[in-house]
């Protein structure tokens, strides 16, 4: 189906989290998705799947000095053990359960669990099941 515009999305890409410690949110995301892949002054890239992850300081958003607002991450794991894994790993570096992983259908089956980051993100912890 097309918008009203005429364009068809297809999907969403380059994921940007405006952080007010990029060094900490740099580290905390590296354990998470493995090394930094691309740095300039005030960002860094991590490859997610076939996009990337930006972190930028916070001074460059649309809410300078503000951190992260109003946003949420769902990374896909690969298998449902993963899920609970990535999720009590969050919550061992901080991160605060918002949904305790648990076999679900949103918009599809999956095990799912989400967690507010302590970065101010709410990210969600996904495998898809058949």
């Amino acid at each position: 189906m097309t918008d009203p515009v005429g364009a068809k999305v297809t999907g969403v890409a380059y994921p940007t989290l405006y952080v007010a410690d990029l060094a900490a949110a740099r580290a905390h995301w590296e354990r998470i998705l493995g090394p930094v892949a691309y740095e300039e002054q005030g960002l860094c890239g991590l490859r997610l799947g076939d996009t990337w992850l930006t972190l930028m300081d916070a001074r460059h958003g649309p809410h300078p000095g503000g951190g992260t607002r109003n946003a949420e991450l769902a990374l896909r794991v690969a298998s449902a053990a993963d899920v609970d894994r990535l999720h009590a790993w969050l919550v061992g570096q901080g991160a605060k359960t918002v949904i305790a992983p648990a076999d679900t259908r949103m918009y599809e089956p999956m095990r799912y669990a989400c967690v507010d980051d302590p970065f101010g993100l709410r990210v969600g912890v996904y495998f898809p099941q058949p």
